[in-house]
Parts: structure tokens; sequence; C-alpha cells
């Protein structure tokens, strides 16, 4: 056995991996026979100290561990094993050992072994990097994405829930263009865009570009896309990082609205500085020019041909004084004896007159609401808003027409007067004035309260009806407001704010329950974003579970995937493609009881005029206030 063992040494001592000899006796101990010399060089000890002793006296070390044991039943069964055996220090791996233990002969067996330390030590540095790595991966605030061949293979959870969904699965195997409408704003096919992008970055071009998706419910978002590309083992490899821009875009667009009426209001303001000094330099003219033509006129018989010249410029005086009233009004300079009013006693006084003004071909309605708010104004000056409004609409109804006057107590919150420049928040009367004319367009829209600015033909207006309206509603603390569709009419909405002097009306207004809440699920249409977003916005914190659309034929395809489980459906009425009647008909083919309630800028008198809707329709006219909105919805879900 001796110089079997010998023998099998001298092969072995040439190895370049280290080995031990061990012979199992008969009471079953392990007996160090001898090693290699590679087993020296690798351990660093001189191995010919342990022959004779056994495995627990030569490596002390290994006695609290499963090694002894394991070497045994190798040297009694025969079965081979193979493990790996770390050690450790504060530091981390001290040493890492590749084990194999074999039977060379009964009850022998040979335990070979290399150093594999500083490969464990790479692997367990590559493997904290990856839990460093995938950890930042994970808590990314932003959205990241992996892209390979043109499919999405991995993501964090943000780049999920920014999309809407639920779990990332939902974006693996995925196209990166396929949650993005069919074109980007710069009209490029997403496809095609991203392919372009795609192709870039894998050239090494990194790329750094804006892109807009869709969220699953069919909301726009965002984002400011940077795009690089990795040559890994697998192939090429692009990382994607987003940022979102959606947010950062809606109050951009909110300051830039807000600026913009900012600019309007400060240019009204300027040109009535101007009106009204412009006004009281040539009032002063005017009264020179009246005085001496009085006097003149005092000395000469009426049939003298001077007299006759003197009185045509007496005459042109006046004119000339009453435009420089309106001036004064449009500046707010003018004098007034402001008085508590009942705004539907001034309409009911203008009424016979206002009849005989319009003609016979414009029919006149009106609607006035029961125990309205007070205001203080002067009454002479309501009546001078009533005229001009009417004037104004009847000039825009050549061919006859309907005109519908109509009075309502609101109360208007902070939304709303953040929104509309002068306006504070509070009980008002709200006086509107609606017409079935040609209407106007943005550019009109945008000069229509300015003096002397008119669409009428020569000689047929002066320029200044409505800038009167607009100076007496700011002189008595109000604002006026405009919506108008080229061929499809206008309405102006006058709110003046509301005082003391009805009290049933007045205490009522300051002790407006709490707006009504809910968990119904609503789909709302609406293709102006703003409102689109602020209605979401109401609602969804009122309670209510929220869908949105832009448009009647994407509010079709969400319908018919939750037709069961919308409980009713808010949507304009004059909408691009399909307005809101055509919409509210194709929704209640699908499903006979859907509940719609319409709004829109128009009111409801003059919406039902325009033949869009059917009188007794749940509607809501713009705008309108988040009590005003909870009540409706709650009225509507609440309907039999």
């Amino acid at each position: 056995m001796i110089d079997s063992v010998a023998r099998l040494q001298s092969i072995i001592n040439a190895a370049p991996y280290g080995a031990h000899l061990y012979e199992l006796t008969e009471d079953d101990r392990l007996v160090f026979l001898g090693a290699n010399q590679s087993a020296d060089v690798i351990l660093g000890v001189d191995h010919s100290q342990f022959v004779g002793k056994t495995l627990e006296e030569s490596f002390p070390a290994l006695i609290e561990t499963s090694v002894p044991e394991t070497y045994r039943r190798v040297a009694r069964t025969g079965e081979p094993h193979q493990d790996l055996q770390v050690s450790y220090n504060e530091q981390g791996i001290e040493g890492a050992y590749e084990v194999h233990a074999v039977q060379t002969a009964p009850s022998h067996i040979a335990v070979f072994f290399r150093d594999v330390t500083e490969r464990e030590k790479a692997e367990a540095a590559l493997r904290d990097s990856n839990l460093r790595y995938r950890a930042l991966f994970e808590s990314a605030l932003d959205p990241i994405m992996l892209i390979r061949d043109e499919k999405i293979v991995d993501c964090n959870p943000r780049a999920a829930a920014s999309l809407g969904l639920e779990r990332r699965e939902d974006l693996l195997g995925k196209a990166p263009w396929e949650h993005s409408p069919e074109v980007q704003p710069d009209g490029r096919p997403s496809e095609e865009a991203a392919r372009q992008r795609i192709s870039r970055a894998l050239s090494g071009d990194p790329q750094l570009f804006e892109w807009h998706c869709l969220r699953a419910d069919g909301s726009d978002l965002h984002f400011e896309v940077s795009l690089s590309a990795a040559n890994l083992q697998g192939g090429p490899l692009l990382y994607v990082v987003a940022r979102d821009l959606t947010e950062r875009r809606r109050e951009l667009a909110e300051r830039t609205r807000l600026q913009e009426q900012l600019r309007q209001a400060q240019k009204m303001e300027a040109i009535g500085r101007l009106a009204g000094g412009v006004a009281h330099d040539f009032n002063n003219l005017l009264t020179a020019i009246a005085g001496y033509a009085d006097l003149a006129l005092s000395r000469m018989e009426e049939s003298s041909p001077s007299a006759r010249h003197l009185g045509e410029i007496r005459k042109a005086t006046d004119r000339a004084a009453a435009l420089t009233r309106q001036l004064l009004t449009f500046s707010r300079k003018q004098v007034e004896t402001p008085q508590t009013l009942d705004l539907n006693n001034v309409v009911l006084d203008m009424d016979r007159m206002l009849r005989r003004l319009l003609g016979e071909d414009v029919e006149l309605t009106t609607h006035l609401a029961d125990a309205l708010y007070t205001i203080r104004a002067d009454p002479s000056q309501m009546e001078q808003v009533l005229l001009n409004l009417a004037v104004n609409a009847r000039d825009a109804m050549p061919q006859g027409g309907k005109l519908t006057l109509e009075t309502v107590s609101v109360d208007l919150d902070e939304t709303y007067a953040r929104q509309h420049t002068g306006i504070t928040p509070g009980p008002h009367v709200m006086l509107a004035i609606s017409d079935t004319g040609c209407g106007m367009d943005e550019e009109v829209l945008s000069h229509i309260f300015e003096p002397f600015f008119t669409t009428k033909a020569k000689g047929k207006g002066t320029g200044l009806g409505l800038s009167t309206v607009y100076g007496i509603v700011q002189q008595s603390g109000g604002g006026v407001w405009v919506y108008s569709e080229v061929g499809k009419g206008t309405t102006f909405r006058v709110y003046l704010p509301a005082v003391s002097g009805a009290p049933s009306a007045v205490m009522a207004s300051s002790q407006v329950p709490t707006p009504p809440r809910g968990t119904e699920r609503l789909l709302i249409v609406e293709d102006d974003e703003a409102v689109r977003a602020l209605l979401s916005h109401i609602l969804g914190t009122s309670g209510y579970t929220v869908l949105v659309a832009s448009q009647g034929t994407e509010a079709l395809e969400l319908f018919r995937a939750e037709s069961e489980h919308i409980d009713l459906v808010i949507t304009d009425v004059i909408m691009p493609g399909m307005n809101g009647r055509e919409l509210a008909a194709r929704l209640q083919e699908i499903r006979p009881a859907t509940k719609v309630l319409f709004v829109s800028g128009y009111t409801n008198d003059a919406i039902a005029q325009h033949g869009v809707l059917d009188r007794g329709v749940a509607f809501l006219p713009k705008p309108f206030t988040t009590d005003a909105l909870a009540r409706k919805v709650r009225e509507v879900l609440e309907s039999e």
C-alpha cells in the first residue's frame, strides 16, 4: 500500500493544483499521508509536518465544519464530492478554494483544490455592483427602460406607472413607440421618428429629445428623453431615461395664459387711461365750442342762415359729447349714482324697449332667476349695458334670429377668480345675453372691448358700444367675458358682485353647504385640454373615478370597454368631428340607460336654440364653479 501511495503521490506531485492524501483507519480517523508541491505553494505551508496526523490535528479550523465527515463518507462509499470552501475576514473574502474529494483506493482519498480567491472576490464585487445598480434602477424617480432589437427588455416601476400601467410586464416586449400617438407634434409618424432616434444612438450619437406619449387612459404625456447605447455580450443595448415634462408644460401653459390675460388687462387699462384723458380734454373743447355757439345764437334771428349753421354746429357738439361720455364710461371715470338693485327689475323695465329695438325678426326670450342676489350699480348704466349688448346682438343677426336674456345667482370660487383677472371670489349675479348670429373668430374676440374697434361697415357704428359695457362692468366691480364661434352665435356673460339688501338671498349665499361627493365612475369628453384637466381634477378630488377623452371617437372606444361601469358621461356640446349630441346618441345605442350631462360656453337656452340639444336635457353652462359642477353631477346621478 505504501508503494502505491508513493506512486500516486509522484503522479500528482507535478500537478498545478494542490492535492492532499488521506487514509481512513479502522477507528474512523482520517490520517494525513502527504501533499504535492503545489499544495505547499497554494497554502504557504510545509505539509510534511502533518504526515501521520489526523485531519483535525492538521487543520483545526475544519473541526467545526462538515468537511471531516464529508471526507470520511467519500472514503467509505467512493462517492466523489465537490464544493467551494470560503473563509471571510472583516474586509470580505479572505480565501476561497474549489475542492474535489475522490476515492483513490479502498479507505483512501485524494483531495484536490485550487485557489479561486480572486475570482470569488471579482464575482462578489460584480454581484454587489449589480445589486447597487438594480437598487438605483428600481428606485429612480424618472422612467428608465432598456431596449434591445427595438423591444423593451427591462424597465423600472416608474416607467410603467407613468404610462398608467399596473405592472412592468405590460411594457416588456413592446416597441418603444407603442404607447405614443400615431404622429408626434412635429408632424412625423411616431414609429418613423423612434426608429431614426434608435439608429442614431446605436451608431454612437447619443440622443436628447422631447417625446409625446399617451397614458393608458388616453391622456397626454410629454417627456424629455435621453437615449444612449452600450455594446454588451448579448449585443447592443439602448439605455433610455425619460423625464416627465407634462406638469411643467401644463404650468407653463397656465402661466402663459395668465400672462396673456394680464397683458390684455394692462392693455385695456392703458387704453382706458388714454381714453379718459382724451375725453376730459375734448369735453373742455366742446364746452367752449357749445358755449360760444349758444352765445352767438342768442343774438341772431332764427331765420338767419348763420343761425342755422350754428345750430348744426350745436347738434354736432351734442353728438361729440355723447361719444366722450362713452369714453369716460370705458375709462371708468364717468360719474355714477349706484343703488342697491335687483337686476331682474332692470331687465323687466327694459323689456318693451328692447323688443321695439330688436324688431319683429328677432325673437327675445328672458329667463330670470328667482330670489336673485342684489347688486350695487347705477341703474341707468345697467340699462346701457343691456341696450348696448342687445344692439350688438341685433347687428350680428341681419336675417333675424333669437336673443336670450338670463339672470342667475352664482358663487365664484378661488379657481374661477384665479383664471379671470379682476374677479374676486364670492357671490355674484350673472347676466347672460346669447344670440344666434354670425359669431366671431379669435382675432375679433381679442379686440372687441377696445374703443373704436368695430367690424361694422363705415358709418354703421362708433365702436364704443362694447367698450362702454366693459367700462360700466369694471366700474361696478365686476367682469365681462364672451364665448363665440363663427356661425354659431355669441354669449356675453356679465358678472356683478352681490351685496346685502335682499337678506334671504345673500344670507343663503354665505352659508353654502359643502359640495356633494360621490364614488361613481365618470367619463369626461372635452376637446379643450385645460377644461378637461380642470374637470378631471375637480371631480377626482370629489371622490369620483374619472376617465377622460379628448374627442368623440376616443370616448366611444373607452365606453365600449367600460360601458357597464360608467355611471355618467360629461360631454362638451360643440366639439370637432362628433358633437356632444351625436356622441350621446351613439353611447345610448350601446347602453340606453346611460346618463349624460352636457356642458358648453353657450347658455342652456341659447344651446337649445342652436338645435344642438333638446330642452330639458341635463346642461351646465361654462364657466361654472366647483360647487355648481359638483351639485349638477350629483343631481344627474340621482335623477330617475
